[in-house]
């Protein structure tokens, strides 16, 4: 792959990046100080929300690529992914 290619590859992730900024930067020490949570509660709280993210991520990859739906196989994991989690 060239540098485009990398590049262009990896740009699809930054508005989602940039979106998920402000919720660390703001909603952290909103938990930890105005809600009274310590520290250490309000990480794993949010480590176990990335951890089901590592786990949930593969599941929608082999059912996005063994059940493709007629609107494009993206659309069934990305719908199923969220009733899931829901």
């Amino acid at each position: 792959m060239n540098l485009f290619q990398r590049l262009s590859y990896t740009a699809l992730n930054f508005p989602t990046s940039a979106a998920g900024m402000p919720m660390f930067i703001f909603i952290l020490p909103f938990y930890a100080g105005d809600l009274g949570l310590g520290l250490s509660l309000v990480g794993i709280i949010f480590f176990l929300g990335r951890f089901a993210d590592v786990l949930t991520d593969p599941v929608m990859g082999v059912l996005i690529d063994k059940y493709p739906s007629k609107w494009g196989s993206i659309s069934f994991g990305y719908f199923y992914q969220h009733l899931f989690l829901c």
